[in-house]
């Protein structure tokens, strides 16, 4: 909450007297999101990992509005059938219909992803960081994202987003839980519990904006709702924009 807790107002006193904002090292990106929302200023992110410039880029590229409500329905219509093709989905679905302790759903998620071949998520990650059902939504997300324009660039960063608030994993990510006595429960909420549930103590906004009205919303959201909410997020405000604003990797 460091915006909320003063970095905030003292960037809107700061921009009175600049040119442009620069979000060195931009990782979220809420700072930059905050720049580009807030102030009329160009705004410069930079940081040499891709994710941040795809979380930057989606709305400090962008010098216009996008149709919050009517963007991601196609997309979302077509992860679903893409989703309930992929041979792997039903395989999925038996698993998480199984009961049975931590221990032993999480080995066979882990057997399951590495015995069958799916996507990249489901490759990689399936069965320790996220449940075989959400490693292949995560697949189908990324497999029929659209083609190009603002669109792409914001259910992109929807994507990403909704992966780090579904993770089975501490705040950095670095390890996976395991289904030990004392990490047991916070792997269960990562990996055995619904597209609703999982999301029940994250809150989709940066911490900038957290709102209570926000975090028991998601309490009750199937994923499609979820996504929703992240890309109405993501294109909050955007109609104001009226410059051109840019996202840059360190890299280039």
């Amino acid at each position: 909450m460091m915006l909320a807790n003063g970095l905030g107002e003292l960037m809107r006193v700061q921009s009175t007297s600049s040119a442009r904002i620069v979000d060195l090292f931009c990782g979220s990106a809420s700072v930059a999101w905050f720049a580009s929302q807030e102030f009329d200023r160009p705004v410069l992110a930079v940081d040499l990992q891709e994710y941040a410039v795809v979380l930057a880029g989606a709305v400090i590229e962008r010098g216009q509005g996008i149709d919050a409500d009517g963007a991601p329905e196609d997309w979302l219509n077509a992860v679903i059938r893409r989703r309930r093709q992929d041979a792997v989905w039903s395989n999925a679905t038996a698993l998480d219909a199984t009961a049975g302790s931590t221990a032993t759903w999480s080995r066979r998620a882990r057997e399951l992803c590495q015995v069958v071949d799916g996507g990249l998520m489901w490759n990689a990650y399936g069965g320790h960081y996220f449940s075989p059902t959400q490693a292949v939504t995560f697949d189908a997300m990324l497999d029929v994202l659209p083609r190009q324009g603002h669109a792409r660039a914001v259910c992109l960063a929807a994507t990403v987003i909704a992966a780090s608030k579904c993770v089975a994993a501490p705040g950095h990510t670095a390890q996976p839980f395991k289904a030990t006595a004392t990490a047991g429960r916070f792997m269960r909420a990562g990996l055995l519990t619904s597209y609703a549930r999982c999301t029940r103590s994250a809150s989709v906004r940066q911490e900038w904006a957290m709102r209570t009205t926000w975090r028991r919303r998601l309490k009750s959201m199937t994923w499609c709702s979820l996504i929703r909410r992240i890309v109405a997020f993501i294109t909050v405000d955007s109609t104001t924009c009226s410059r051109r604003l840019r996202a840059d990797s360190a890299a280039t």
